[in-house]
């Protein structure tokens, strides 16, 4: 849930329903004292996402249901807790729980990950999701990773950086903007 941008921002799309995953309902008191203290705009989505408090991992592995979007924003991957949401198993449960052409995103701090590990997951990632991007905003410790669910020819996989940007333009443009990226060319710039 964070400060619940990414939420709000998923609310202003054109979709009928966006689902919150939390684990830890202290969420939101910290959520209305950093609102107070450090948001300049308010929350502006007519849409109120539903709030399921659990675990979202045992959420997802405990129900059917299928997303176009899944976003996950975890703590650090050396955070207690957190590590279970860097593994294989986790990201093929949530390659499981996309539609056809859904869209896993993943944000992942650079900071305390050594080279090796990171490299690692990155190729992890993109065994399990092969039409996948990396974006980084230049000067940030952290990444989101992007993978779309589909098996991609080679042929396919060479088009992947417009596939996915066609097919989350409207979302792309708001959650960049979000992240200081106002421009294609900066956007271009933040992909490798």
């Amino acid at each position: 849930m964070g400060l619940s941008i990414t939420a709000d921002t998923f609310c202003q799309l054109p979709v009928n329903k966006v689902t919150v995953i939390e684990i830890e309902k202290q969420i939101v008191n910290a959520n209305n004292i950093a609102a107070k203290l450090w948001i300049s705009k308010p929350i502006t989505s007519k849409l109120k996402p539903q709030i399921i408090w659990a675990d979202a991992r045992r959420q997802l592995a405990q129900c059917d249901t299928k997303y176009d979007i899944i976003s996950c924003q975890p703590s650090e991957p050396w955070v207690n807790g957190s590590g279970s949401l860097f593994t294989e198993e986790f990201l093929k449960l949530s390659k499981s729980r996309l539609k056809p052409d859904g869209v896993f995103a993943q944000w992942l701090q650079l900071y305390g990950l050594d080279q090796s590990n990171f490299l690692a997951y990155i190729k992890l990632f993109s065994e399990t999701y092969s039409d996948c991007l990396v974006f980084h905003q230049k000067g940030s410790g952290e990444i989101i990773l992007l993978g779309r669910n589909t098996i991609a020819s080679a042929s396919e996989q060479s088009q992947s950086v417009q596939t996915i940007a066609a097919h989350l333009k409207a979302p792309f443009n708001m959650l960049w903007k979000q992240a200081g990226i106002d421009n294609q060319e900066q956007l271009n710039d933040s992909i490798f």
